[in-house]
């Protein structure tokens, strides 16, 4: 993507930092399509912009199904109130009783998926098949990014390719033999697929050359002689698996009952950003840079023959880069809250509250009270101090100025993505805004005239509705009009439809001095909707509270003196790690099983003024069910070991979890204890 912003605008249409153009290049292997739109003015939605103004300014009238809050907010008032007002919407239901109705894929901000342009390139060409002035299709030809997508057969085969997947190839491979199929329709065996997020992978075993007819049959395996097979790794049974997503490769190679692994993890390939290590985020690597690879090697046992148990011991080998979120501490910096409209965070005389000046009273200093290496960007806790010698507390709940600085002081910064933190308290709450402010609404008045040139009879009409009110009438022998106070656009219908968007409906913008309706309205108006101007945002007004969830007002820019300057920073050494895993492995039903780890060893790292040193030694339980890995993490790190000589360490305890989704790897950790030894 590339993104375009106004400096100066000597039309004034424009105001310093608004967009301007944006410009979107595919990311469907194969594609050359790019889209491109232009502003051609920026408006500001209303701060009281009700559901069902909402839901008309983008078409919606019909949903399948009825809206449900997501278990991250079901006890939230506010997301229940939101439940309540789209109430309006009629249900469907087409998903249950309609068999040939087809599920959207999910659509992921910012990224174009391989599945959804061949669903809507589908739809397009089904509906143009049934009609060849379907207006969907009439519409998206006139588009640059749809146009070059039906008109060109090079990308017609990028969608094409999307189609095919790796299963169909496996089956056609093992339904024939060698012999019986032409070398132009055999499909060659290991053929990279792409899967429905962009992930491609590529899979191939001596089951299926064996299948293909590419081994000879008296070197196949007997199925009764694996169990003592699996002993020794001289078996004959093998695999080879390789994915590459936008941030990571993952090679996996089994011979028998050895198995070895290498994992390569860099920042994500179009926008680094997305990708949960502190380097990527803070720009510390860019875009393809590897921040962490992995080597693992192990051998395996069956102790149990069904349900399977099975014993592997193994060794890792990790250069860690990834380098945590931090903050630099080597200044004072300002907390500006995204929820407060670019509000600052303030000890006002002991109270705490929030202001759009950079002073005294906004000027904190970040204390570091975590000890040990930051972990993944999730460890590191802080004393946030004020000019005042105070420090930022949750004391039951509320958010105050304390003279102390211990547990209730401690705050913990996460990662909330774009170089934005979380500030969570002891008790889990994170530190957000509540706005209070409400915005006085606008009016506008459009006057109709029995004559041209606004003369004769007149009918006024107003509104404060920013979405549009709507007034029908059967008298049709209107011939001029004018719109004073703050209006957005008036729509004045003719006669002959009296609904919105009719083709001869006459549209004026804004304010209007009298104007004369064209010939089609002339006499024949019979109606009109008017839109007023959404409010101005009110000057912000508001409380800092504890939130139990991670909303956007709990999202917070660390600045530095110069109030532009993000203070965060990627920190920590390059660290090399070493370990022995005692894994125990159980099958629950059929393939699926979990597995039991435990993981000891230690990690060494290289710091710029001391050089090697021993950074680490830590003990992790895991417990894995498929693609969800649960954790506790014992790790003992050394402080200023140059200096103490290894004898002043810090123990600490966390839990963890981490879902490996192939695109996206999601990972949160939770320290629970902590105590200088």
């Amino acid at each position: 993507i590339d993104y375009f912003d106004v400096d100066t605008d000597p039309s004034g249409a424009f105001a310093p930092g608004q967009p301007y153009r944006v410009r979107m290049r595919s990311t469907v292997p194969g594609s050359k399509v790019w889209s491109e739109k232009q502003y051609l003015s920026i408006t500001a939605l209303p701060v009281t912009f009700e559901m069902e103004g909402i839901m008309d300014m983008f078409g919606i009238s019909l949903v399948d199904t009825e809206c449900k809050l997501a278990k991250e907010v079901v006890n939230e008032i506010d997301a229940q109130e939101l439940v309540n007002d789209a109430s309006f919407l009629n249900i469907t239901n087409r998903s249950v009783t309609d068999p040939n109705f087809k599920m959207p894929p999910t659509v992921y901000p910012w990224t174009e998926m391989g599945k959804a342009v061949e669903y809507n390139f589908d739809r397009l060409v089904e509906a143009h098949r049934h009609d060849k002035g379907n207006p969907e299709f009439i519409r998206a030809k006139k588009t640059k990014y749809w146009s070059e997508i039906i008109k060109s057969r090079f990308n017609k085969d990028a969608i094409d390719s999307i189609r095919f997947t790796q299963v169909d190839d496996l089956e056609q491979v093992g339904k024939v033999s060698n012999g019986t199929m032409s070398a132009s329709k055999r499909r060659r065996l290991g053929t990279w697929t792409a899967d429905e997020e962009g992930s491609y992978v590529v899979s191939i075993s001596s089951t299926d050359l064996k299948h293909a007819g590419l081994i000879r049959p008296e070197h196949r395996e007997h199925e009764g002689r694996r169990l003592a097979d699996g002993r020794r790794l001289g078996a004959t049974s093998w695999k080879f698996d390789v994915g590459v997503t936008f941030e990571k490769i993952n090679i996996e190679l089994e011979i028998g009952a050895a198995t070895m692994k290498v994992v390569v993890n860099y920042c994500h390939q179009v926008t680094p950003t997305l990708t949960n290590w502190g380097a990527c985020q803070t720009g510390r690597a860019g875009a393809g840079d590897i921040v962490k690879m992995e080597g693992y090697a192990s051998g395996k046992q069956i102790i149990f023959p069904w349900p399977t148990v099975s014993m592997e011991m193994g060794g890792l080998l990790v250069y860690d880069n990834t380098a945590a979120m931090g903050v630099d501490t080597k200044q004072q910096v300002f907390l500006r809250s995204v929820g407060a409209r670019g509000q600052h965070l303030q000890d006002n005389i002991g109270n705490v509250k929030m202001g759009p000046s950079t002073g005294l009273y906004e000027k904190f200093d970040l204390i570091d009270a975590s000890g040990g290496i930051g972990q993944l960007g999730t460890d590191m806790r802080f004393w946030i101090k004020s000019h005042r010698n105070h420090y930022l507390q949750d004391n039951n709940n509320n958010v105050r100025w304390g003279a102390t600085n211990r547990g209730w002081e401690k705050i913990r910064l996460l990662d909330a993505r774009g170089g934005r933190v979380y500030l969570q308290s002891h008790r889990g709450k994170y530190l957000a805004t509540q706005e209070t402010s409400k915005a006085g609404l606008l009016k506008c008045k459009v006057t109709i005239y029995r004559s041209a040139n606004c003369r004769d009879g007149s009918k006024s009409f107003e509104t404060t509705s920013s979405s549009g009110q709507e007034w029908k009438f059967d008298d049709d022998n209107w011939e001029s009009a004018k719109a004073e106070g703050d209006c957005f656009q008036t729509e004045f219908y003719d006669e002959d439809e009296q609904e919105s968007n009719y083709e001869d409906n006459q549209w004026e913008e804004g304010n209007f001095g009298c104007i004369n309706f064209k010939s089609d309205l002339d006499d024949d108006m019979a109606g009109l909707k008017i839109w007023a101007k959404g409010p101005p945002e009110p000057p912000w007004e508001g409380n800092v509270i504890w939130s139990s969830t991670k909303i956007d007002a709990a999202k917070w820019q660390i600045l530095q003196n110069t109030p532009e300057q993000s203070a965060a920073v990627s920190f920590g050494d390059p660290l090399l790690y070493g370990g022995l895993t005692f894994a125990k492995d159980v099958d629950i039903i059929f393939d699926f099983g979990a597995s039991f780890t435990t993981e000891l060893g230690a990690a060494g790292a290289n710091h710029p003024q001391h050089g090697l040193y021993l950074a680490e030694i830590y003990g992790k339980g895991i417990v894995e069910f498929g693609i969800v890995s649960l954790y506790l993490l014992l790790k003992f790190n050394p402080n200023s070991p140059w200096d103490t000589k290894y004898k002043d360490w810090t123990m600490c305890a966390s839990v963890g979890y981490e879902v490996d989704t192939w695109v996206y790897t999601y990972r949160d950790d939770f320290q629970i204890y902590c105590q200088d030894l």
